[in-house]
């Protein structure tokens, strides 16, 4: 059934239609509404933005590529170089590989809650001297513990200065100066 309101401008189509060439819907500008679900079987181009008010399940990869950002910048995936930016708490559940070098910002620094930190063979913590002898700008204070320390190599114990040796013990010959 076609019913045509040339007084409203509406037409009305109470069956399928098929077109089997191009259809042009609102080529003058104006809006198409499709009140049920559209299914489209082909490659799709859309010339303008998508603007989408419900939820998306996308089944297959997304190739976005013009970069990411979601939330005003909230979680950003920068287009040319892939840096990504999240403004919330990362949290991850599986272990993580970092290839390049870590900063940590910010007043919290770095926790361990469980496990422990391992350094790498011939590896060190650096104070902010560039002395990795410098026990104080390590940790920011004294070292104290409650339980044994193990040093791998000689243990030297210095003035407040740092410059004057006060005691020391070799690590291969256990000989003690002081």
């Amino acid at each position: 059934n076609l019913t045509i309101d040339s007084a409203g401008g509406i037409t009305s189509i109470d069956d399928d239609l098929v077109v089997n060439g191009t259809a042009q819907l609102g080529a003058s500008g104006g809006a198409t509404t499709v009140g049920g679900t559209l299914g489209v079987t082909g490659a799709t181009t859309l010339s303008s933005t998508l603007g989408v008010t419900g939820a998306t399940t996308l089944t297959g990869a997304l190739n976005a590529n013009g970069g990411i950002s979601c939330d005003s910048g909230k979680f950003t995936v920068a287009d040319t170089t892939g840096n990504t930016s999240v403004g919330g708490t990362l949290e991850v559940n599986g272990s993580s590989t970092l290839s390049g070098d870590v900063t940590v910002g910010g007043t919290g620094g770095l926790t361990v809650t469980s496990g422990h930190l391992t350094l790498g063979t011939g590896k060190y913590l650096k104070g902010q001297t560039g002395d990795e002898n410098d026990v104080q700008n390590i940790f920011g204070q004294a070292l104290k513990t409650t339980s044994t320390i193990t040093a791998l190599g000689n243990l030297m114990v210095r003035d407040s200065t740092g410059s004057d040796l006060n005691f020391e013990v070799i690590a291969d010959s256990g000989n003690t100066s002081i």
